[in-house]
């Protein structure tokens, strides 16, 4: 059950972000031009599809769904032992 989340696809984004970062980063001083281009242009639509995604689907549905005291004892959950 837990594969079949919502939660799955942004947390699948944030993985993808991350990894694709992680690559440009490591590869930094090897990329051509183009291709530094080229994998930063993908790094900036992942991250701004999943920022739509967040603040027109995400959010609020969860405004919806939790009591503000939830998504208190969410956020603090979160401070201690962030994803």
């Amino acid at each position: 059950i837990k594969s079949q989340s919502p939660l799955n696809i942004p947390m699948e984004e944030h993985r993808s972000g991350k990894d694709l970062l992680r690559f440009i980063l490591n590869s930094f001083s090897t990329l051509d031009f183009v291709s530094l281009k080229k994998f930063m242009n993908t790094y900036k639509k992942i991250q701004l599809n999943h920022f739509h995604k967040e603040e027109n689907c995400m959010y609020p549905m969860c405004a919806n769904l939790l009591t503000m005291a939830e998504a208190d004892l969410i956020y603090e959950k979160w401070k201690i032992d962030p994803i």
